[in-house]
């Protein structure tokens, strides 16, 4: 049994990444503001999430590729974002291109 993986973000860098973590072997779940992005993931064993929250609080575990600072915050700080439903051991690993600023 693997530890599941959510993933944010499948456009060019990120489908490739997530397709990389589900041949690994490990239990994928997946969200993009785009979900037909998301329809070669699903058809190889990949499971959807309704949105960024409901993904974290699935896996505790989240890397995320977007595609901007706007996209990021959204999708890390919003109201449904990954932290909202991040669980207090959680980790969350961003690889989107963004200023450092809103890394941090």
């Amino acid at each position: 049994m693997t530890i599941p993986v959510g993933f944010v973000g499948l456009g060019n860098m990120g489908l490739p990444m997530a397709q990389n973590v589900l041949k690994a072997g490990y239990a994928l779940h997946v969200f993009n503001r785009t979900a037909a992005k998301a329809e070669a993931l699903l058809a190889q064993g990949a499971t959807w999430a309704p949105s960024p929250q409901a993904l974290a609080a699935r896996t505790g575990l989240v890397l995320s590729m977007v595609s901007d600072d706007d996209a990021l915050h959204a999708g890390a700080l919003g109201e449904q974002g990954i932290l909202a439903g991040l669980p207090t051991q959680g980790v969350h690993i961003d690889m989107s291109t963004v200023f450092p600023d809103t890394s941090k």
